[in-house]
């Protein structure tokens, strides 16, 4: 169950950067050469995708976390991430919005 967490973990964060640069997510299975290619992304973003997976701690996640945060202001909500997750997660039924995973 961890190893599936960290993968979709990581998953969320490419997208991040993908979606910053504006290159379309073609399949989970280009990510990495897709991200590689990515001008602006932060400092070692690669190798930290790689210490997660690796290194399997919380001090990779932390680090990951950090990077990707302190790289753009992606808060542009009113609403706290956790509200926002639950409704795009939780109660997505109600309107039949797609969550981010599914996508």
């Amino acid at each position: 169950m961890m190893d599936y967490s960290r993968t979709n973990y990581i998953m969320f964060a490419g997208r991040l950067i993908l979606a910053y640069n504006e290159i379309l997510f073609p399949s989970y299975k280009w990510l990495l050469k897709e991200l590689e290619k990515a001008e602006a992304k932060p400092d070692h973003f690669m190798q930290l995708l790689n210490d997660v997976i690796e290194l399997k701690s919380a001090e990779s996640i932390e680090l990951l976390y950090n990077s990707i945060t302190g790289f753009h202001n992606w808060y542009t909500s009113e609403e706290h991430w956790t509200v926002r997750f639950m409704i795009d997660s939780q109660l997505n039924w109600l309107d039949s919005m797609v969550p981010v995973l599914d996508l």
